[in-house]
């Protein structure tokens, strides 16, 4: 491209031209700033075509017209290969889940809306009908925030017609500025809320000007500058108040604008002035979703180092045009690439991207983000939630644990006069299935979970009983900032029990083993908004457990039984590293092993030979008095090093529940459980359980 020849000369040349005060290190405060370039072979010199309002998917078109979207979670993604149509992309949702573009090219071009279902990326051809008989091309240029908005152009070789087109209706054309027999109007963007679109047409004098359309008032002339003739529009914000592009002076220059509906004109926001450059170019090329950040492109020509090509920031608050390289100096980012262009903005306006130009004129895409001031108070702070995560495996394997004695006990509440009357049959095998709810665990944000399983259990003529079963549990929690934990588990489970009469003795041991997975996202303070980073990892979790009790019946319907139980677990994380976000960290692996005791008192009562029910009142003790630790490292910042967390060793457990036979053989139940100063995650503040079994 010609815009490239001399990007090695602006680069030096800016190093002159700028005053700047480079930050050596992180002290205080983390660096305002990052840019990174997407160094793929596959996406060199591309063309940019948009990015999601969210910051995180980028779409473009390369060679062969093959349409992409890139992410730093799944990287390049093709949409069609070099054996298939051309397909073009033209703009992107605010998750980046719908792309807008064109299939085809010349008079055959079909408007296309693609959404991303799963891992495949579904077509939509857009019906934009037919002029005079014929297709004369159609391409879509804008989509609203979700996706269900879009707006384009039909008839492209011939007169082109602006039109918009929703899920709910029929494709509808937006008209004309001035109605002549050559007259056009061409649709560039549409609002994130889909409510206003703008474009351009021409005026009564065929000049090319930029137009706003809303339900309500139809295509309205944005004018232009005093004395000018042409204007451009290239993107709109949120609410479409705000619209930016380029429009011609009355010396003919073309210069980057901002239109704002509060005043209804367009406003020339380059200020930018280089000694020694001669610059008659400037055009804004996107802006934010609350229309105050606006981006583009200058150009100029220096008598020394020829044509100079400056991607720029402009904000309302600062009210002046400011190359992107010179933000970035200043604030200590290393510059390998001449940046070349800035392309799009995010919602937030923290992400820009464009392209950067090497050493032999080759473009890459780069993303550059302003990560905000934070501390590392604010960092270390992010921490606190990530401490809990192996409490939480470790809650969530004392869940199964438990749910594996539920299914445990069908054969030890033998001991009143209602379902333990002695009609069942010796030898019998039984299936069970149990699943457990919990809510509001005391994490450090919103607690939702549950956990369960299913298996067989075999009870043999002298008490013994033994079972086994497969078990699966999963908790998703709130944390600050935007932050979220999932956590799931999946394993096996065993167990064995004695109890030789209705009364006496009952002895239980069993053990599971789960395997894990974690997606883990970190949220923290980022300037005055929010940022998160997030990883993936895996893990594994191991339990045992041993209980002793003494059913004493003390009437013939009530029973109560004392018991001693024993725990041991341990959990095992992998290390992993985040992506996303301003600041993400490495962490080292993590292991946590628990043993606690529990000592508790149950009453039975056999209401009648179908119903039971029962109560109970337990105490906990873990005899270690730290958490697990906690390592890693803030990438390219600092490391970190946490001992194990202090925690409570004490707490308590009670609740009811109800055992019911419908008829001989089957059996279900519930159980209701309330945690006690369960201050670290161990118990559930509350639990329900439901289950069942049924001879085979």
């Amino acid at each position: 491209m010609t815009r490239t020849i001399f990007q090695r000369s602006t680069k030096v040349f800016l190093g002159v031209a700028f005053c700047f005060c480079l930050l050596t290190a992180f002290i205080q405060t983390a660096m305002a700033y990052e840019l990174h370039l997407i160094d793929d072979p596959d996406v060199e010199n591309a063309t940019i075509a948009g990015l999601s309002g969210d910051g995180t998917v980028i779409i473009g078109h390369r060679d062969m017209g093959i349409l992409f979207t890139w992410s730093e979670s799944e990287g390049i993604e093709d949409l069609n290969s070099p054996m298939q149509p051309a397909k073009h992309g033209h703009a992107v949702n605010f998750d980046g889940s719908a792309i807008v573009g064109s299939l085809g090219g010349g008079p055959n071009k079909q408007a296309v809306r693609w959404t991303k279902n799963g891992g495949t990326w579904d077509e939509d051809v857009l019906d934009t009908g037919l002029i005079q008989g014929q297709n004369y091309g159609s391409e879509a240029t804008g989509v609203s925030d979700d996706g269900s908005v879009v707006v384009g152009t039909r008839g492209i070789t011939l007169n082109p017609r602006a039109w918009r087109w929703t899920e709910d209706s029929d494709l509808q054309e937006l008209g004309l500025l001035h109605e002549t027999k050559s007259s056009y109007s061409r649709a560039t963007a549409v609002s994130g809320d889909g409510k206003v679109i703008v474009g351009r047409g021409d005026d009564q004098f065929g000049n090319d000007c930029a137009f706003r359309w809303t339900e309500d008032r139809g295509m309205q002339q944005l004018g232009e500058f005093y004395g000018g003739w042409e204007s451009y529009p290239n993107a709109v914000d949120e609410d479409g108040d705000t619209i930016v592009g380029s429009a011609q002076t009355i010396d003919r220059d073309t210069r980057a604008f901002r239109w704002v509906a509060k005043d209804n004109s367009l406003h020339n926001i380059d200020n930018l002035e280089i000694q020694g450059v001669d610059s008659h170019y400037s055009e804004a090329t996107d802006v934010s979703a609350d229309g105050s950040i606006v981006i583009g492109n200058w150009e100029g020509r220096h008598d020394e180092h020829g044509m100079l090509y400056i991607p720029f920031r402009w904000s309302e608050e600062e009210n002046n045009m400011i190359p992107l390289e010179q933000i970035l100096w200043e604030n200590g980012v290393e510059i390998t690439q001449s940046l070349a262009s800035a392309d799009a903005i995010s919602a937030d306006g923290q992400t820009i991207i464009g392209t950067a130009v090497d050493n032999e004129n080759n473009e890459h895409i780069y993303i550059m983000r302003e990560q905000g001031i934070t501390s590392p108070v604010d960092l270390s702070s992010s921490l606190l939630p990530m401490r809990q995560v192996s409490l939480t495996a470790t809650s969530i394997a004392k869940s199964n644990s438990t749910a594996l004695m539920d299914a445990s006990h069908g054969a030890l509440f033998n001991t009143t006069t209602g379902l333990s009357s002695g009609d069942e049959m010796p030898g019998r095998t039984r299936v069970w299935v149990v699943g457990t709810a919990i809510s509001d665990s005391s994490f450090a944000g919103d607690d939702l979970g549950g956990e369960g399983g299913f298996g067989v259990t075999h009870h043999f003529a002298n008490g013994f009983s033994i079972g086994g079963g497969i078990f699966a549990g999963n908790r998703s929690m709130e944390t600050s900032h935007g932050g979220n934990q999932d956590i799931s588990m999946f394993g096996p489970g065993l167990f064995v029990t004695y109890a030789p009469n209705s009364a006496g003795l009952r002895l239980e041991a069993g053990g599971t083993y789960h395997s894990m997975e974690m997606t883990l996202k970190r949220g923290y303070a980022n300037g005055t908004a929010s940022a998160q980073s997030k990883g993936d990892t895996e893990g594994n979790a191991y339990s045992l457990y041993g209980r002793v009790g003494w059913a004493q019946p003390i009437s013939e319907s009530f029973s109560i039984l004392p018991f001693a139980q024993y725990t041991w677990q341990k959990v095992d994380i992998d290390g992993y590293t985040e992506s996303g976000g301003p600041f993400p960290a490495r962490f080292d692996d993590q292991t946590d092993e628990v043993t606690q005791s529990r000592l508790g008192l149950e009453l039975q009562y056999a209401y009648s030979r179908n119903v039971e029910l029962w109560t109970w009142a337990a105490w906990s003790h873990r005899f270690e008095s730290e958490g697990a630790s906690m390592s890693g490292e803030f990438t390219g910042l600092y490391s970190f090093d946490y001992g194990g967390e202090t925690i409570d060793q004490d707490w308590g457990d009670t609740g009811i529940g109800a055992k019911w036979r419908p008829y001989l053989g089957f059996e279900t139940f519930t159980r209701l459980g309330v945690g006690i100063e369960s201050d670290n995650y161990i118990e559930p503040d509350l639990s329900l359980t439901l289950g069942m079994s049924w001879d085979i």
